[in-house]
This record gives C-alpha cells, sequence and structure tokens, in this order.
C-alpha cells in the first residue's frame, strides 16, 4: 500500500498561533497550562500567543532571567479590563468581561494571521461557550478557518496524527 506524501513537509516548522487566555511561568493551574503547552510546541515549530496583559510584567521579568525559556515564541498582549466586581451576578459582569477580552484577541490574531499566514490556530484556555460560540467573537472562526486548510493534508501536526 503506498503511503501519501504530507503537503506540509515533515521538517518545516508549522506556524502556530495560541489564545492562552491564561499564561504565565510562575503560576500554576491554568496559566501554567498555557505556559507548558507554548513550551512544548515551540520546541518544534514557531509559536505567536495571545494572552492578557495581567501577568506581563512576571513573565518579562522570568524571561529576564531565563533567556532560553522560550525559544521560537513572540508574546503578544491584549489588556484585560479587569476590575475588581464585588456585586450580585458578577460572574454575568465577568463573562462580559472575558468575552470583551476574546473580541479585541481575535481582531489581533486575524491581523497577525494576515502578516504571518499560520498553519494552526489554537484556543487553549479560558473557556467560555457563548464567547466561543460559531455565533461568538470568533477565535473558533479562525482556528475554523486554519483547520479547513489542513483537512485535506493527510499529515501529521505538533507529533500527534489528526
Amino acid at each position: 500500500m503506498p503511503v501519501e506524501k504530507s503537503l506540509v513537509s515533515d521538517t518545516r516548522p508549522l506556524k502556530v498561533l495560541v489564545s492562552a487566555f491564561a499564561f504565565s511561568p510562575i503560576k500554576g493551574s491554568e496559566f501554567g497550562v498555557g505556559w507548558d503547552y507554548v513550551r512544548a510546541v515551540a520546541l518544534r515549530h514557531k509559536v505567536w500567543v495571545i494572552t492578557r496583559s495581567n501577568e506581563r510584567e512576571e513573565t518579562e521579568q522570568y524571561l529576564q532571567h531565563h533567556r532560553d525559556a522560550l525559544c521560537n515564541v513572540s508574546v503578544h498582549y491584549v489588556p484585560l479590563k479587569n476590575r475588581t466586581i464585588n456585586i450580585p451576578l458578577r460572574e454575568i459582569v465577568y463573562g462580559l468581561i472575558y468575552r470583551n477580552w476574546q473580541q479585541r484577541a481575535y481582531r489581533l490574531a486575524r491581523a497577525l494571521d494576515a502578516e504571518v499566514d499560520f498553519d494552526l490556530v489554537h484556543h487553549l484556555n479560558g473557556i467560555d461557550r457563548s464567547a466561543n460560540s460559531a455565533d461568538g467573537c470568533g477565535i473558533v472562526k479562525l482556528i475554523c478557518r486554519c483547520w479547513a486548510r489542513l483537512e485535506c493534508q493527510n499529515h501529521h501536526l505538533l507529533g500527534a496524527p489528526i
């Protein structure tokens, strides 16, 4: 049985955009997942990450002392309109703030994609069903566009079969 050759070379690094709402080298949980995922992908591929600006200072301080911590990574920050919310129904208010962040992240993602032409877009964390639905803010639409381009190509991404 003949093996189909991939349309994307196994040696060519992919251009990967990651939307990671939580991303920090010093915080654990969801922040650590964002950081570790980006580091792992960057071992084989070029990565652009969009994250909130709340952890910018700690991330940049860490990178000053650990210059090799994020090779092949470009970090882009989108401010989160972060207010202390001590009112009833604060989850609803936070959801609106998060949705606004996602919309602004999507605009940045589109601009970056026009410049870079990503092979893969991954929304990693900061999950909100309403904000990421097909009629939501749009990050999922950008992901679907990239996956549609790749779907017809028979190859492995990030070391795992599609």
